[in-house]
C-alpha cells in the first residue's frame, strides 16, 4: 500500500463517518422541523392541541337499557341510534370549538360514568359559552346551541319526557333543516300524549327531508305519521303510508344487505302486521310477523348481539301471541 493509497483510505473514512453524523444530525432537525410543522403554528399563534374525545360508551348505553323497565325493542333501538347520532354531533362540534373540548369531554364522561348532574353541568357550561359569544345570533352558534339543547336531552334527561320534550323542541327550531331533530321531537311529545305537536314534527321532518333528498329519513318520517294515524283511528290513511315505507325500505334491503337495512325492513313489515291484526285480517298479520321473524333470525344468526336476540325474542312472542289469539277465537266461536 503507498502513501497515496492510505491517504484516500482515510479520507473515505472520514467521509462516510461525516456522512453519518451529518445523516443523524439532519434525521433529528428534519423530524423536529416536520413536528412543528405541525405543531408550531399551533404554538406561535396560540392554539391548543385537541386531545381525542372520549366515545359515548357502549357498555354505559347498555347499562342505561338494563336499568329501564316498559321499554320496547323499537325504543331501545331508537335510544341508541339517538346516541350515535348525538356523538356524531359532539365530533363535530369538538373539532369546529376546540376550547370547549373540555367541557364536551366532561358531558360524555358523566354520561358513562352514569353522573347526569356532571353531563348537565358541563352542558350549562357549553351553553353560557355561546351566549357569551358576539356572534351567537349567526347560524353556525344557533346549529351549536341547539346540539347542546339536543345533547342535554338525550344524555341527561333519556327517559324523562316531560323534561326532554321542550329541549329535543327548541333544538329542531334552532338547527330548522335537521329532520332527526324534528323527529325526535315529535317522539317526545306523542309519548307526552301531545299528538297535534307530535304530528306537526313529523310532517316538517318529512318535507325538510324530501327537500333534502335524505331518503330514509323521509320515510322514517312518514312511518311516524302513519303510527299516529294508526294510534287515532286512521287505519285506512295509516295503511297507505305504512306500504309506502314498505316499499322503500324493502327496495334498500335489497340494494344494501346491511344489517341495518334489515332491520328497517323488519320494523316496517311489523307496523303492517300490526294495522293488520287490528282490522282483523290474521291472515295477513301471520304472514307480516313470519317475515319479520325470518328476516331476525338471520340477524342473530349474522351477529350475535344482545340487540339481534332481542328483537328475534319480540319476533317469537309476536307469532306466538297470534296463534294462540287465533286458537281463542275459534275455540270461541265453536262455543
Amino acid at each position: 500500500m503507498n502513501i497515496f493509497t492510505e491517504h484516500l483510505e482515510i479520507s473515505v473514512g472520514i467521509g462516510i463517518l461525516m456522512i453519518i453524523v451529518v445523516g443523524g444530525f439532519l434525521t433529528e432537525a428534519g423530524g423536529a422541523f416536520l413536528q412543528w410543522g405541525c405543531d408550531g403554528p399551533k404554538r406561535l399563534f396560540g392554539f391548543k392541541a385537541t386531545p381525542p374525545a372520549p366515545s359515548i360508551s357502549e357498555l354505559e348505553i347498555d347499562g342505561y337499557l338494563a336499568r329501564q323497565t316498559g321499554l320496547t325493542v323499537d325504543q331501545i333501538q331508537q335510544l341508541r341510534e339517538t346516541l350515535e347520532r348525538t356523538q356524531a354531533d359532539l365530533i363535530a362540534m369538538r373539532a369546529r370549538y376546540p376550547d370547549w373540548a373540555a367541557e364536551i369531554d366532561k358531558a360524555v364522561q358523566g354520561f358513562n360514568e352514569a353522573r347526569p348532574k356532571d353531563t348537565d353541568l358541563a352542558l350549562s357550561h357549553i351553553a353560557e359559552l355561546i351566549a357569551h359569544r358576539r356572534d351567537a345570533q349567526t347560524r353556525e352558534l344557533r346549529l351549536a346551541e341547539a346540539v347542546a339543547k339536543h345533547t342535554r336531552a338525550v344524555l341527561v334527561y333519556p327517559y324523562d319526557y316531560a323534561q326532554s320534550a321542550p329541549l329535543l323542541c327548541d333544538a329542531a327550531e334552532l338547527a330548522g333543516d335537521r329532520p332527526w331533530y324534528w323527529i325526535d321531537c315529535g317522539c317526545a311529545r306523542a309519548t307526552l300524549g301531545d299528538l297535534d305537536t307530535a304530528m306537526a314534527a313529523f310532517k316538517t321532518a318529512r318535507d325538510i327531508a324530501k327537500a333534502g333528498r335524505q331518503m330514509r329519513e323521509h320515510t322514517i318520517a312518514l312511518g311516524e305519521i302513519a303510527d299516529l294515524q294508526h294510534q287515532q283511528g286512521h287505519l285506512n290513511q295509516a295503511e297507505k303510508l305504512y306500504r309506502t315505507t314498505l316499499t322503500f325500505f324493502r327496495n334498500e334491503a335489497h340494494r344494501l344487505g346491511t344489517p341495518e337495512a334489515q332491520r328497517d325492513l323488519s320494523v316496517s313489515r311489523n307496523r303492517i302486521g300490526d294495522l293488520e291484526r287490528a282490522l282483523g285480517d290474521h291472515a295477513s298479520a301471520e304472514a307480516a310477523f313470519q317475515e319479520c321473524l325470518e328476516i331476525h333470525r338471520a340477524l342473530a344468526a349474522r351477529r350475535d348481539t344482545p340487540d339481534a336476540r332481542r328483537d328475534l325474542s319480540v319476533s317469537l312472542n309476536k307469532v306466538g301471541d297470534l296463534a294462540m289469539n287465533q286458537r281463542d277465537h275459534t275455540a270461541a266461536e265453536a262455543a
